[in-house]
């Protein structure tokens, strides 16, 4: 038996995720980039119902590999449905040529995009940024939320857009977003909300506190009814106060 025989060969699918974490997988891609460029072929040829693509790539100093995968746009439609794209990419080792391993088409398309994305925002986005805007609720956009809340913990701000309200929603009652904002993000939130709330409110008041003192003296004492009948009309300054916001609401809107 040849010693390539008895090297073992690795097939991994998606209980590989328990194994990785997105911060390796953004620094395998940020060494990747310092090695030299890849030689790459393709090839597409027709098949039943689709096509078949292959693409293969060498690095040297590192390996081979070539991913297949199927295309059946048709497929959505079976019942049940199947994935349009199928794949797998097969890795071989450089110094004998053998087979190393075997890798889940889809898994390996869902690590790589997403540690693209989060590999460009390591460089372009802030540290500390707040908030990220996330469109999609596929597999990918899954893995995006779940990257960049892992290396962006301030992130406080995740909004979801989708063809429909109800998949964004699932998603993120999914990734259980509200429980990764800490107590003391959540006080501030509520803090800033309050303020919000209360400032236009307290100004309101305290104008009509203001004018209702001061509209008996604006008054000149001839017209006021207040000065010459013998009983107090109960609420005049309040009406005063009504009609001068009213006006000052009716001039903003004029503007």
């Amino acid at each position: 038996m040849s010693d390539t025989a008895k090297t073992a060969l690795l097939v991994l699918g998606p209980e590989l995720t328990d194994q990785l974490s997105w911060a390796d997988a953004v620094e395998a891609l940020r060494k990747g980039h310092t090695l030299p460029r890849a030689a790459i072929s393709d090839m597409l040829m027709p098949m039943a119902e689709g096509e078949l693509l292959t693409r293969s790539a060498a690095i040297s100093g590192l390996g081979a590999g070539t991913k297949s995968v199927t295309i059946r746009p048709n497929n959505p439609a079976l019942s049940p449905p199947v994935p349009s794209v199928q794949g797998l990419f097969t890795l071989f080792d450089e110094d004998l040529g053998h087979p190393v391993a075997l890798i889940d088409g889809a898994l390996l398309t869902f690590w790589k995009t997403v540690a693209d994305s989060l590999l460009g925002a390591s460089y372009l986005a802030p540290k500390d940024a707040k908030s990220l805007a996330v469109i999609g609720t596929g597999p990918i956009a899954k893995g995006l939320l779940e990257g960049y809340v892992t290396l962006f913990p301030e992130l406080t701000d995740i909004r979801i857009w989708g063809r429909t309200r109800d998949r964004a929603q699932a998603i993120a009652d999914e990734m259980n977003f509200r429980k990764r904002i800490s107590f003391f993000a959540r006080l501030r939130n509520y803090f800033i909300t309050g303020i919000v709330v209360l400032v236009p409110i307290g100004i309101t008041l305290y104008l009509t506190t203001f004018f209702i003192k001061i509209s008996s003296k604006l008054i000149p004492q001839g017209i006021n009814p207040n000065s010459y009948l013998p009983f107090a009309i109960p609420g005049l300054e309040i009406l005063l106060s009504i009609i001068f916001i009213t006006l000052v609401g009716g001039l903003s809107l004029s503007f």
